[in-house]
């Protein structure tokens, strides 16, 4: 994309318009990290105008800033819903449901009545801050009592009330197998650490339902391959195994340039992609020589291409005969790329080799306006 600069050199209309969107972007980045920081460590829902903010893209996110505009008709910007939600991570308020949309509506009202965005938070939310002595009454701003599991799965059941019909009728017509899916889905469900009513919506009613599905298989897998710390180092691995590993990331290191050149070409002008050089006994691209020979524990090598401002929803893997190795082949210091599992970010500027079991709820992040590139693996337990 060529920018454009008039005869003066100054930038033209295009290039200002360009700029505005993706700060507006980089905000929603932010801002989606803020919603998913308050909602799984702090069990604090963010929504904006009763639209739910949790899980929702950087799209999505600025779709709803719209929405406020032109359907509200309470026009807010996304810098302002960013900088507050920061504002709430950073305080210390109880569990409760608080409408970001409203807040930054009140703050564009009143915001002469105040010193500062944070005096504003701190004044707005002060009767909802942890070990305050007064009682809480809910107001429209904060829906208070948000907060444990049976609560929030006992609303998120209400919010999905056609899919719990259709559960409770294959549980009425076959109630031993709904009893033991039940019951493995508790036990699978229940090696995250950041449990919570979304999580619980994702896992039985959303795109965690295969795995729920899987879980006879997962359970069994569990049970005959022995430890499974979900977040794995190199080490965790057997000799022969180890071996193998420490032989495919040379392979990536001896071929880093190539990739990102080759592949980078493939991927432009589109959001994310992957390329598989191999995938179980399928060959896929056989390009990188090193890649092409016999693997006993190496299931699957791609290269998964991310480019500028684009994320993954939170979903769940299938299968935990393999765990998942990302290995990041271009990383950058910056806290605004990473791997969010279980709710704990990774940042690959930390380490940009990451194996984990990748059945746990995750989700992958790149907030800068550089491509991302990561080797994908699946390797055998």
């Amino acid at each position: 994309m060529k920018t454009q600069v008039a005869d003066n050199g100054t930038t033209t209309k295009y290039e200002e318009e360009l700029n505005d969107w993706t700060n507006k972007e980089m905000a929603a980045i932010g801002l989606i990290g803020s919603i998913g920081a308050l909602f799984y460590n702090r069990s604090i829902e963010l929504m904006l105008f009763k639209n739910r903010l949790i899980d929702q893209n950087v799209s999505g996110i600025l779709s709803l800033h719209k929405y406020a505009k032109d359907v509200v008709n309470k026009p807010i910007n996304i810098f302002d819903s960013a900088e507050l939600a920061k504002l709430i991570v950073e305080g210390n308020y109880s569990p409760s449901r608080i409408d970001i949309g409203r807040l930054a509506y009140e703050w564009q009202e009143e915001k002469e009545n105040f010193e500062s965005k944070s005096d504003f938070i701190n004044k707005k939310l002060k009767r909802f801050e942890n070990g305050h002595d007064k009682p809480l009454v809910p107001r429209d701003v904060i829906l208070f009592g948000f907060g444990r599991i049976g609560r929030l799965a006992a609303r998120e059941l209400v919010e999905n009330a056609v899919k719990v019909l259709v559960l409770a009728l294959v549980a009425w017509l076959l109630p031993v197998l709904a009893l033991v899916y039940i019951l493995f889905g508790i036990i699978d469900i229940g090696r995250h650490k950041n449990i919570n009513g979304e999580l619980l919506k994702s896992y039985f009613l959303g795109n965690g339902v295969l795995t729920w599905l899987l879980t006879p298989f997962n359970l069994f897998t569990d049970l005959i391959s022995g430890r499974n710390p979900v977040m794995w180092r190199p080490e965790d691995f057997s000799g022969e195994h180890r071996k193998e590993i420490e032989d495919l990331l040379k392979a990536f290191d001896d071929n880093k340039e190539t990739i990102i050149s080759e592949i980078g070409k493939q991927m432009e002008g589109k959001k994310r992609g992957m390329v598989f050089f191999k995938w179980y006994d399928k060959p896929g691209d056989q390009s990188i020589a090193d890649f092409n020979r016999e693997w006993k524990y190496i299931k699957t090598i791609g290269v998964s291409v991310f480019n500028a401002k684009e994320a993954t929803r939170l979903h769940y893997g299938p299968v935990r005969v393999t765990v998942r190795l990302l290995y990041n082949l271009n990383p950058r210091k910056s806290d605004d790329i990473f791997l969010e599992v279980d709710g704990n970010r990774y940042f690959w500027h930390e380490d940009p080799l990451i194996i984990f079991d990748d059945t746990v709820n995750h989700r992958s992040i790149n907030g800068e306006d550089w491509p991302r590139f990561v080797a994908f693996v699946d390797v055998l337990r």
